[in-house]
């Protein structure tokens, strides 16, 4: 996703190891604006030196985990440009994690650094910079960027050096630091280079609107190394981010399946306000096809659906604004069911519980082979076996690869949603009155849960009855409409709700912020 002159003369070595590209690629963009404020890349670049120096000047060494604990900002970007630099792994704290995770995975992870705005939570830590972009608290921050020397070169990095440590659950249960090394991280830009089919130009602006600590890291450094401008949201507002995209032209941005959901209600009647937008890629989770028919009909040719996990780096597989538009116009349901064909960043299967290989079409567990592979656990070798075999990661996920050689995924083994339930969902999300809808199914009910579009007045009682009559067969079935969906903090859909009324009766719209991340 760099300027094709840009991939034309970084050689293969350098474009594995981003440590050494970013000073390229940075230099090169020297004085054109990185960041909405007006900083320039020379700016950041030299910012990320001196947060390295910062680091070696607290004794943090090659190796040593750092926790960053930022919202999406400059500061993020900063922060994790410089741990690179420095050799260091980073370990991001997921949005929405409160004190007690930030210590245990700060605890887990053995950090030595953290910079965030919560260090009193973690009196073991060598190093804590406090920094809070939020509050504009950042005097002591910008006082250390002023007065520290940078670190003037890298340590000596190998493709297999950890760069980061994820943890995307906490939740429930022990919480899984997920090791990425720099090597898979160089293949994962790698492929995302040379699978995309729309590549990014120097003049284009991104809109990071998923939190940097997640999933949305993946489009960190093909912004950063294509030169383009890099626009931060804090905060999800499907307002403000189409607001964003109007007034600042932005041209591409990252959304889960229920945020798209929300972005293609905000806009509306009024496309041409995000007419500067040449890719709206989507994922993390699984999306309703007549949501993808409202997102194109509304966005146009714009959407791409990328496949990937914290295991394996994306992407893993793609579907491509040409099939999405193609099979909007040939009733191709198939195809937008699927999430894309597998990339060669993968060898993907679909094997039984022996491991041996499906058929097309038949479905079974998906395993992985590649060089965007996690090598594993944080010391958890125990885990790292159970999900090993035969040079195989065994992702967990269910679903089948078609006669066509596309991938589909039909969720978490023995979590899978049943095909009437798809079918409820399908059927409210094909109605023009309704953003979008799922279905939970606890505690021994099944409740189609609706979010009603803007400006949409649905009567309870008549949708219910509709439904009612579209699905005699299914008993126990009741309605409610939220004012949103719920959401965990990297904005996945959480599905089970606890019902709040008697069968067969109403529930008053409410709203559901997100929360921490599952």
């Amino acid at each position: 996703m760099v300027p094709k002159n840009l991939f034309k003369t970084a050689a293969l070595r350098l474009l594995l190891y981003p440590h050494r590209l970013l000073p390229r690629a940075l230099g090169r963009h020297g004085a054109s604006p990185a960041c909405a404020d007006g900083s320039t890349f020379r700016e950041l670049l030299d910012r990320a030196w001196r947060l390295a120096g910062h680091w070696r000047d607290q004794g943090l060494k090659h190796q040593d985990r750092v926790v960053i604990d930022l919202p999406n900002s400059r500061a993020f970007l900063e922060a994790r440009l410089a741990a690179m630099l420095a050799g260091l792994v980073a370990v991001p704290i997921p949005r929405g994690a409160n004190a007690n995770q930030l210590g245990q995975f700060a605890t887990l992870a053995q950090a030595r650094g953290y910079l965030g705005a919560r260090s009193d939570a973690l009196p073991g830590v060598d190093s804590a910079l406090p920094l809070c972009p939020s509050t504009g608290d950042i005097e002591h921050y910008e006082h250390i960027m002023r007065k520290t020397q940078p670190l003037q070169n890298s340590p000596r990095i190998r493709g297999d050096d950890l760069l980061t440590i994820n943890f995307p659950s906490g939740s429930t249960g022990q919480p899984k630091g997920v090791m990425s090394t720099v090597a898979a991280w160089g293949w994962s830009l790698y492929y995302a280079l040379s699978e995309n089919r729309v590549p990014v130009d120097r003049d284009e602006v991104f809109l990071h609107a998923l939190p940097l600590s997640t999933a949305g890291s993946s489009l960190m450094l093909p912004a950063v190394l294509s030169g383009s401008k890099s626009l931060f949201l804090e905060d999800w507002n499907a307002d403000t981010a189409v607001d964003l995209v109007e007034e600042c032209a932005v041209t591409r941005l990252f959304l889960t399946p229920t945020l798209l959901a929300e972005f293609v209600d905000a806009v509306g009647a009024h496309p041409g306000r995000v007419a500067t937008l040449k890719a709206v890629i989507y994922g993390t989770e699984g999306i309703p096809v007549n949501r993808i028919k409202k997102a194109v009909g509304v966005l146009g040719s714009v959407l791409q659906q990328g496949y990937g996990m914290a295991e394996a780096l994306p992407p893993v597989a793609i579907l491509h604004q040409d099939e999405h538009t193609t099979a909007v116009q040939n009733g191709d349901v198939e195809l937008l069911s699927s999430v894309g064909r597998p990339t060669r960043a993968v060898q993907a299967r679909i094997t039984d519980e022996t491991g041996a290989t499906l058929a097309a079409d038949s479905s079974g567990e998906l395993r992985l082979r590649g060089r965007t592979l996690s090598p594993g656990y944080w010391r958890n070798p125990g885990l790292t076996r159970a999900t090993r075999e035969a040079g195989f990661y065994r992702t967990g996920d269910e679903g089948f690869i078609d006669q066509r050689g596309y991938l589909h995924i039909a969720g978490r083994r023995g979590s899978l949603s049943s095909s009437a339930v798809k079918e409820l969902a399908e059927w409210a999300e094909s109605k023009t009155t309704v953003q979008q809808a799922w279905v939970s199914e606890n505690c021994g009910k099944r409740t189609l849960c609706v979010v009603p579009a803007r400006n949409a007045a649905i009567r309870p009682d008549s949708f219910e009855e509709e439904l009612r009559r579209s699905f005699p067969a299914l008993e126990n079935l009741s309605l409610e409409l939220f004012d949103r969906a719920l959401m965990s903090g990297s904005y996945k859909l959480r599905y089970a709700i606890k019902p709040t009324r008697a069968h067969g009766t109403a529930s008053p719209r409410a709203s559901h912020p997100g929360g921490a991340d599952d």
